[in-house]
């Protein structure tokens, strides 16, 4: 990220992620996903969420894992710690990729075995089980009570707005960049790097925390240093890579969402200068 809040392009990092990014619009989209309400003014009793019937649950052997799992994976669903194809059960992780593939295929098996299977039903199903996987929103928890709030110039307040944020020119490249390259070759720096850029957005945070601000500019303040922290806190989560590429999809997405968070909040303080007759 740079000073000037992306002002300037990045495409051609975004272009990394730019398929996956696709795949997820697709699942977020509430034209492409059927409500709950909707879904059932249109097909009643067909409603019932198969994620939560009783056969989706059962575990005949009580050994934590549920029969169509067992039948996936080769075990006995009626003998605990069976040995099959897989040395023992409940000792291998799984990723989430992995999760929601068992969740999706586990529901078709039961509605077929059930013979209830719906195509507009399972299409729902699919949505919601996607969204508990993935659907984490990230918030920042401070609020104008943690802040140092006075009748302060905006001229003061700009100049140490200014000098909170000049950590951020350490960074030398577009963290998206960083780490598309890390996810493609494993390099433990470009890795570092991400971390590296997690701690200087903390400290931004930090500095701003420290800044005394005008009582009429304090949600907008407040709502900046939010954002860098959350901003943050995906950097750090970016940083300790993965194999799964749900995950890394994941990933890329919250980076979006997390710059559109900054922007968002920097225009909101933006305004507030405006409004008194200036710029930040």
């Amino acid at each position: 990220m740079a000073i000037d809040f992306y002002k300037n392009g990045s495409v051609k990092a975004a272009i990394i992620f730019s398929i996956a990014l696709l795949a997820f619009a697709v699942w977020r989209s509430p034209l492409l996903q059927p409500s709950k309400s909707d879904y059932a003014r249109t097909n009643g009793a067909a409603t019932e969420n198969l994620l939560e019937t009783k056969e989706y649950a059962l575990d005949s052997d009580g050994d934590g894992i549920r029969d169509w799992e067992e039948t996936l994976q080769g075990t006995d669903p009626l003998r605990a710690n069976t040995n099959s194809s897989v040395e023992k059960e409940n000792v291998v992780p799984i990723t989430q990729a992995d999760a929601l593939s068992q969740d999706i295929i586990g529901t078709y098996v039961q509605a077929k075995t059930r013979g209830s299977y719906n195509p507009d039903a399972f299409a729902f199903v699919i949505a919601e089980a996607t969204e508990d996987q993935f659907g984490v929103e990230r918030k920042g928890t401070l609020t104008v009570q943690d802040l140092r709030r006075d009748a302060v110039s905006l001229e003061v307040y700009r100049g140490a707005f200014a000098q909170a944020l000049s950590p951020i020119s350490e960074i030398e490249e577009y963290e998206l960049t960083t780490y598309g390259r890390a996810i493609e070759t494993g390099a433990t720096e470009d890795f570092i790097t991400l971390a590296n850029a997690s701690v200087i957005y903390k400290e931004v945070a930090n500095n701003l925390l420290a800044v005394t601000v005008p009582y009429g500019a304090a949600e907008a303040h407040v709502s900046v240093i939010n954002s860098f922290l959350v901003f943050a806190d995906i950097l750090s989560t970016m940083s300790q890579g993965a194999e799964d590429p749900i995950v890394n999809m994941v990933a890329a997405r919250d980076f979006f969402e997390g710059e559109d968070g900054i922007k968002d909040a920097y225009n909101q303080l933006d305004i507030y200068f405006i409004l008194n007759n200036t710029t930040l």
